[in-house]
């Protein structure tokens, strides 16, 4: 299990399997979208909590690109989904 993280948000476990934990270290509030390889946002949600759990039970296996904004931060990464 891999942490993933940037100056900006923290995310893991890498592969998720049933949920997706991320952090925004602070910078709330904050507005996540996952998207798939063809673009599709297929989840998002906004959050005024540090931490947040995304439910990925019912994501394909596969390699996602989470985004995050919040008004003083943004950054996106690959993770991948292995069930």
């Amino acid at each position: 299990t891999e942490i993933s993280k940037n100056n900006t948000g923290l995310f893991y476990p890498n592969p998720a399997n049933d949920v997706l934990h991320f952090s925004m270290n602070g910078a709330v509030p904050y507005s996540v979208c996952i998207v798939d390889l063809s673009g599709k946002v297929i989840y998002v949600t906004h959050s005024k909590s540090d931490l947040i759990s995304i439910p990925t039970h019912s994501f394909a296996n596969g390699v996602y690109l989470i985004q995050w904004q919040s008004q003083t931060k943004e950054g996106s990464q690959a993770f991948c989904i292995e069930h």
